[in-house]
């Protein structure tokens, strides 16, 4: 009977995927996991009550009718198997769990501890115990909490020998990227650029945590001699964490704009953050973004070496940008000389951050014409207005990655640039804190000036709709992307262009 209770606690966690990939996405952090779990988990945790539920009441009609324990227990198992290979087979996660030790260690802790209950319970009240499967969410944080001092040792080591390894390369420029959005475009057209003249690293994908950072240390090859990090932030001292791993000679701070204030607090706490990696630097020089107040002020405190490039930069500066055809066309003006430029790199935005991996470069000491060569090679970074061609004749834009005010305008403007009929699929913003009805509202009003269909989706759908109202523009609503992309196979025909804005995680 342990091991029938043992397989129904393995089946249990099959079911329960998504939530443990949840607990990944929320970073293994209890306080956001549980937030999320008793505030919005509780339909994933439906599923699990019913075989649970169901197993019990089996067993209490064996009882009653005098049928032994058999028949109970092939039923429970009967159906946990058929939704533990259901729902692995057909897992509705958009984004899906990574297999790294610690996922895999968490599992392995998650599953005895939901053992442990079951069979503890089965000796006081024998099978009816199998209804406390129905907490396998619980035993999931569990395992978590069980698990953190092993974790933060983990995490020690982890950093020790990321600073060693550092430590050892003397001559290594070490490149520090912050802000609310743009730091991983930044981090990837700089390393393009730089690759002229260097044998450059940076950290792959969106590793800006230190757990993250520490990993792609560790990956990083002898000859290495730029290295650049991307700093992530979501409450006050994770830049000083990150920069006291990689002790940064050079730091750049892209936008700054009202992305995550919900775990920040304030804008001031926001960029008080984002200043520890100014505060971080080891001598070298400072980039800042001329183009929002946020970044301009941490400009004026910073007491280093300086340059600002954008819109309105001093090192670099931005001029005569425009989109046609799928490609932006912009001039940059370098000490008085114009170089003009033709890139696949689509918004506004992009603009503003090529400047600033154009002005890190020519501080690396790269000449003008070396960079704007390099900058044509650069392709648009996956699900940041990503331009998709299909066999149909539709265009699709995809920005699906994240979503703050500066960016829906040039995904806005982008979309514009394009003929035809023009759909955006729009989730909105999530982590906005008590901006978040104004910058969803915003976003309606973006959209629905440009667009000829607005599809509203996720819980900011009913905002962002009325935002649009009073524009010319058609606004459906949808609890979710595949509810949208039905209503778009609906009107979609050749010539049409459509824009993803924000495909909002699975923990949202």
């Amino acid at each position: 009977m342990y091991f029938i209770l043992s397989f129904i606690c393995l089946c249990s966690l099959a079911i329960s995927l998504d939530i443990l990939s949840i607990y990944q996405q929320c970073g293994y952090s209890f306080g956001e996991y549980s937030e999320w779990l008793y505030l919005k988990g509780w339909k994933r945790r439906l599923k699990i009550v019913f075989p649970s539920v169901f197993s019990a009441v089996i067993f209490y009609l064996s009882k009653k009718l005098e049928i032994g324990e058999i028949i109970p227990v092939l039923t429970a198992v009967a159906v946990f198997s058929t939704l533990a290979v259901y729902f692995a087979l057909k897992p509705k996660l958009k984004i899906k769990p990574v297999a790294t030790f610690r996922f895999i260690r968490t599992t392995v802790v998650a599953f005895v501890v939901s053992v442990v209950v079951l069979v503890a319970f089965y000796c006081l009240i024998g099978f009816y115990s199998v209804v406390f499967c129905i907490f396998t969410a619980e035993y999931i944080s569990l395992a978590g909490a069980l698990l953190l001092p092993y974790d933060k040792h983990k995490k020690k080591k982890y950093i020790k020998r990321a600073r060693e390894k550092l430590a050892k390369k003397k001559n290594l420029i070490k490149i520090g990227i912050t802000g609310s959005c743009g730091k991983t475009s930044v981090k990837n057209y700089l390393a393009v650029i730089l690759e002229g003249k260097y044998k450059t690293y940076i950290t792959p994908k969106s590793f800006n945590t230190p757990l993250g950072i520490c990993r792609a240390i560790e990956g990083m090859p002898e000859d290495a001699e730029v290295f650049i990090a991307e700093m992530g932030a979501r409450r006050k001292g994770d830049i000083k964490e990150l920069c006291d791993i990689v002790k940064p000679d050079v730091g750049i701070i892209t936008t700054l704009t009202e992305q995550h204030i919900k775990t920040f607090g304030s804008m001031e706490r926001l960029k008080d953050t984002k200043y520890e990696l100014i505060e971080g630097l080891e001598g070298g020089f400072a980039v800042f973004s001329s183009d929002d107040e946020g970044s301009v002020e941490l400009m004026r405190r910073c007491p280093t070496e300086k340059y600002s490039a954008g819109f309105n930069g001093e090192l670099v500066k931005v001029k005569d940008y425009f989109l046609k055809d799928g490609k932006s066309r912009m001039t940059f003006i370098v000490g008085g000389n114009d170089y003009s430029v033709e890139s696949n790199l689509l918004g506004r935005h992009n603009a503003l951050d090529l400047s600033l991996a154009f002005a890190a470069s020519l501080k690396l000491g790269m000449r003008e014409e070396e960079i704007t060569d390099r900058i044509k090679r650069i392709i648009p970074v996956e699900h940041r207005l990503e331009l998709l061609k299909t066999d149909n004749g539709i265009t699709v834009i995809d920005d699906g990655y994240n979503a703050n005010p500066l960016g829906m305008r040039s995904a806005a403007e982008a979309l514009k640039s394009f003929g035809g009929r023009k759909f955006a699929v729009v989730s909105g913003i999530v982590e906005g804190g008590k901006q978040s009805e104004r910058l969803n509202k915003e976003a309606g009003e973006i959209f629905g000036e440009v667009a000829d269909y607005l599809i509203a989706v996720g819980k900011n759908s009913e905002i962002i709709s009325e935002g649009a109202k009073g524009k010319s523009v058609e606004v459906f609503g949808a609890k979710d992307l595949e509810e949208a992309k039905g209503i778009l196979y609906s009107f979609l025909k050749k010539g049409d262009t459509v824009i993803f804005i924000n495909d909002l995680p699975d923990k949202y």
